[in-house]
């Protein structure tokens, strides 16, 4: 079993760039970044010290940075000592199953509540994500915990009788129906606005570029890299084209896959995605095919007023957040704000503390005041277009 478990990723060590055993190793050993610490745990605590209340799903998109209490410990000691006890009672009557599946549950324990700690706070999009993952490790913890439990009652002569049996199993169907009916996030405002330009853009570029077996895409601005790059990519792809990919920028790893990363190779075509103004690099013979904008009038107007009222909010004074500043750099930039909040609102440094939890949102909404933040970006890219040239 540990030959089969441990296949994938070793060979995905010797076959991928970076490997996964690279990647964990540079997670442990990285010093970069600030990470959830004690918050990361109280997330930890709420997934599995609370089983069914716990998993429901949250409708937010971003999830704020939270503190660790005194109810986080009462959280952190459920799932605790639930193993302990279980342990303890299976090796008391040498059930060696028990212990076995129990010591999978402290490893699970150990090991999520670690990376737990570690979730990165430098994006709240990040934080939200690693938090979700809490949720189904910890019902694997509690079906295994509530397979142990059973296990004993049986071998001390305990069994669920037939009508429990018949009114346990529509129970448990009906609150896993519950749960999976509660509001989960929705589509993601600006999300729902890339897909409109890219719907746009997409087939356009794949009938202009008719012919041609292979491509560079290149992104230049936030909507090509966060969206509209990718759906032309992709479209091409589906067309039939060799694709590779130019973000812009030289990273450690592509998002695209390494098999799409351009590392100056002979092209039949380019693509220029661009959002705003016509880069530097642009080359001379590049041809217009499409101009799309990205916003509405009437869009552009109300991202305008949900700014005005959040700068408004903003003039009121800040509050500080759960998290305290951890380096000279995050106490630097959080005295610049509480000195002047309105310029740190207008430069995005407001929200860039409150998704690090080193202040509370303005409004008192994340989810609001983050997307505002980036519907204001769109809104100052303006368009995207996109240019066809010859290949390389």
């Amino acid at each position: 079993m540990v030959a089969v478990l441990w296949a994938s990723p070793l060979i995905q060590q010797f076959t991928g760039h970076p490997g996964n055993l690279s990647q964990i190793a540079r997670s442990v050993t990285a010093s970069g970044g600030t990470s959830a610490g004690w918050s990361g745990l109280d997330q930890w605590a709420s997934a599995m010290g609370r089983p069914l209340v716990g998993w429901a799903p949250n409708g937010d998109l971003l999830q704020p940075t939270t503190s660790f209490g005194f109810g986080s410990l009462l959280l952190v000691l459920v799932p605790v000592l639930a193993a302990t006890g279980l342990g303890w009672w299976g090796h008391r009557h040498d059930d060696r199953s028990v212990v076995r599946v129990v010591a999978t549950v402290a490893v699970i324990l150990a090991a999520t509540a670690i990376t737990a700690t570690r979730i990165p706070v430098d994006g709240a999009f990040s934080y939200r994500y690693y938090a979700l993952w809490l949720q189904p490790a910890a019902i694997i913890v509690w079906l295994l915990l509530g397979w142990s439990g059973l296990r004993l009652l049986g071998a001390r002569g305990w069994s669920v009788p037939a009508r429990a049996t018949r009114f346990i199993v529509p129970v448990v169907l009906v609150l896993g129906v519950g749960i999976s009916a509660l509001p989960r996030p929705g589509t993601w405002e600006p999300w729902a606005l890339y897909r409109v330009v890219a719907g746009k853009v997409a087939p356009t570029v794949v009938d202009e570029i008719d012919g041609s077996p292979s491509a560079v895409v290149r992104f230049r601005g936030g909507t090509p890299y966060l969206s509209t790059g990718s759906a032309v990519v992709l479209a091409l792809e589906e067309a039939g084209l060799s694709v590779v990919v130019d973000p812009g920028f030289i990273g450690d790893v592509s998002p695209w896959g390494e098999q799409r990363r351009y590392i100056g190779r002979s092209v039949d075509a380019e693509v220029w995605v661009v959002s705003g103004p016509p880069p530097s690099d642009l080359p001379a013979d590049a041809r217009l095919l499409i101009e799309v904008p990205i916003l509405t009038a009437d869009e552009r107007t109300s991202v305008e007023a949900d700014a005005a009222q959040l700068r408004t909010n903003a003039a009121d004074g800040l509050t500080p957040g759960p998290r305290s500043p951890v380096d000279d750099q995050e106490r630097t930039r959080l005295r610049e704000a509480m000195a002047d909040p309105v310029a740190a609102y207008d430069s995005g440094l407001v929200t860039r503390l409150a998704l690090r939890g080193l202040i509370e949102p303005p409004g008192d909404d994340l989810n609001h005041l983050v997307t505002v933040d980036r519907l204001r970006g769109m809104a100052g890219e303006d368009t995207v277009t996109v240019y066809l040239a010859a290949g390389t």
